[in-house]
């Protein structure tokens, strides 16, 4: 039995009428356990969507040095692809750290710590699949258009990162709070 099987069937025994564990934000009835196991899928879930898109990246870049053109890169094409082909394999690996941690953490009753730092290594993947993406789009737009179309989709793609983000999250988080915030004056 892993460890929320055990959390869980500790939990069944509570009534949900009775139950201190209703969270009065969401409106759920679950315990401390349902919660982290909940939290735990959505990390999952969140992962496995943007695992496929790094992989298809990775391929790419892993097939270009095999094709014609790769020769006729200069020095600083080359390093772009090396640069890009490094960000895709550092973000493989931070993707694998979750599962890694589920791996040390199973069976000991620590999927709080588990869900936490998930989060955490969740944001960081988020950072560095988008800037997989600008630095692969910047690849591309080098080898077609130039090194200054690359420089200005470069700085377009890593504006747009910090508007998707970092702006946009904190944009709708005030929102939200300033919503809850009426809601409970009334």
């Amino acid at each position: 039995m892993d460890t929320s099987d055990h959390e869980r069937s500790e939990d069944q025994g509570r009534s949900p009428l009775h139950d201190s564990s209703l969270d009065a934000t969401s409106g759920r009835h679950e315990t401390p356990s349902e919660k982290s196991d909940r939290q735990w899928t959505d990390i999952l879930q969140e992962l496995r969507v943007m695992q496929t898109g790094v992989q298809l990246i990775a391929g790419f870049l892993l097939t270009l040095p095999f094709q014609a053109r790769f020769g006729e890169l200069d020095l600083l094409g080359v390093n772009l692809y090396l640069g890009t082909m490094m960000l895709a394999g550092l973000t493989i690996v931070f993707m694998l750290i979750p599962v890694a941690l589920h791996r040390e953490f199973f069976g000991r009753h620590l999927k709080y710590q588990l869900v936490d730092s998930g989060h955490l290594i969740l944001r960081v993947v988020l950072w560095l699949v988008g800037l997989l993406m600008a630095s692969a789009i910047c690849l591309v737009f080098y080898v077609v258009a130039g090194p200054q179309a690359a420089l200005a989709i470069a700085a377009v793609t890593l504006g747009g990162l910090l508007v998707a983000l970092l702006l946009y999250p904190w944009w709708r988080l005030k929102r939200a709070e300033s919503s809850e915030r009426a809601l409970e004056d009334r």
